[in-house]
């Protein structure tokens, strides 16, 4: 949905909830699951996904950042 509404809202790119949703638009609106891809011990999706407490703890705040960055060397969104 957060990939749908950035076709018409540009400024709504990436939106962090309680998991880690993924969508292309390629001509249509293709879903994608990159949460469940596997990173250190368990996915993505385990170490990103929003939890109650986690927002202001350093060390989830550091797994974004990597996540983020990954997701960025490998799909290379354009801005």
């Amino acid at each position: 949905m957060q990939a749908l509404g950035a076709t018409r809202r540009p400024d709504a790119v990436s939106r962090l909830g309680t998991g880690l949703g993924s969508a292309m638009i390629v001509g249509a609106l293709e879903p994608m699951e990159l949460g469940h891809l596997p990173y250190k011990k368990a996915t993505y999706e385990d170490y990103v996904g929003f939890e109650i407490g986690k927002v202001r703890n350093v060390k989830w705040q550091k797994f974004v950042t990597d996540v983020v960055k990954r997701l960025i060397a490998a799909l290379e969104p354009t801005t």
